[in-house]
């Protein structure tokens, strides 16, 4: 927590079952607002438009603010986005999700993470709320968490 503001730190996988739990879990929670910031869902079969669309409108039901961060659901969710601008946030990378929370949140707030590690790096977010993050590229590959990394202090976009 850095002035007043909580994260949680769920973004190692994002297997789609378990997404009820986690938007239940926020929707029970005592805090000022809460947020979720998605990143790349995993472990689903079907299309992925619909899996985002029944995420979102869950979300939008028991979160705040509901934060994707990650193209694909940048064009799936553009149509519910529309109905709810003031709680429905869509990014194609973390870059702009961690720039938004980071300009949004206030004392009090609860933000969970929710996304792959590989993928998202969603670490980053509450990294950047904390001081200037540097290295923002996408799809690095590596396994590793942000803070163990080599390369977290080289400027990148």
């Amino acid at each position: 927590m850095k002035n007043g503001v909580t994260f949680i730190h769920d973004h190692f996988k994002a297997p789609l079952w378990t997404m009820d739990s986690v938007v239940a879990y926020l929707g029970a929670a005592r805090a000022r607002r809460t947020f979720i910031v998605v990143g790349t869902l995993s472990d689903y079969a079907g299309a992925a438009a619909a899996k985002y669309r029944r995420l979102a409108s869950s979300a939008l039901e028991h979160v705040d603010h509901v934060v994707f961060c990650n193209h694909h659901a940048s064009r799936y969710l553009r149509n519910l986005r529309e109905k709810n601008p003031d709680r429905l946030h869509l990014f194609a990378g973390t870059r702009k999700a961690a720039d938004f929370i980071s300009e949004v949140v206030k004392p009090g707030d609860l933000v969970l993470l929710k996304g792959s590690l590989r993928a998202d790096h969603l670490e980053r977010v509450a990294a950047n709320y904390r001081s200037s993050v540097q290295c923002w590229q996408s799809g690095c590959g590596r396994e590793g968490f942000c803070h163990e990394c080599d390369l977290r202090n080289v400027p990148s976009d």
